[in-house]
C-alpha cells in the first residue's frame, strides 16, 4: 500500500483555521462557520449531525499510517453539542475510542 511507504505520502503544512476558511470555494448563498478547531479536534476526516443537532467528527491522528498491530489506536469519534442555542458547540466528549482510521460514521437515533 502507498500509505505504508513514507516516501509516497507528501507532508503539507496546515493553515490556521481562519486562513483555511478563506480558501474554501462555496456555492453562491452558502457560508462556512468554524465550530471546532485544534486542540479540540485533530485530523478530522468525517463529520455528521445526529437528530438532536449534535456534531460527530472522526479524529484520525493515525492517518495515513495505521496503528501498529497489537497497539491501541488513538483515533476516536468526538461529539460536539450546542447547549445554549447559539449554533456554536460548547461541549465536547469522546463518543467512541480506540478506533483505527475510521472511514465513515452514521449517528442513528436520539442520544
Amino acid at each position: 500500500m502507498a500509505a505504508d511507504d513514507p516516501r509516497l505520502v507528501a507532508p503539507t503544512e496546515a493553515l490556521p483555521a481562519a486562513d483555511q476558511q478563506k480558501v474554501f470555494h462555496l456555492p453562491q448563498g452558502f457560508e462556512i462557520q468554524l465550530v471546532a478547531a485544534e486542540p479540540a479536534i485533530r485530523k478530522p476526516i468525517n463529520m455528521q449531525f445526529d437528530a438532536t443537532g449534535a456534531l460527530y467528527v472522526t479524529e484520525s491522528v493515525e492517518y495515513p499510517f495505521p496503528a501498529p498491530g497489537g497497539e491501541p489506536s488513538r483515533d476516536v469519534i468526538k461529539r460536539f453539542f450546542d447547549t445554549d442555542g447559539d449554533g456554536i458547540p460548547e461541549t465536547m466528549s469522546v463518543a467512541v475510542d480506540n478506533l483505527n482510521i475510521p472511514i465513515g460514521l452514521l449517528p442513528l437515533g436520539k442520544r
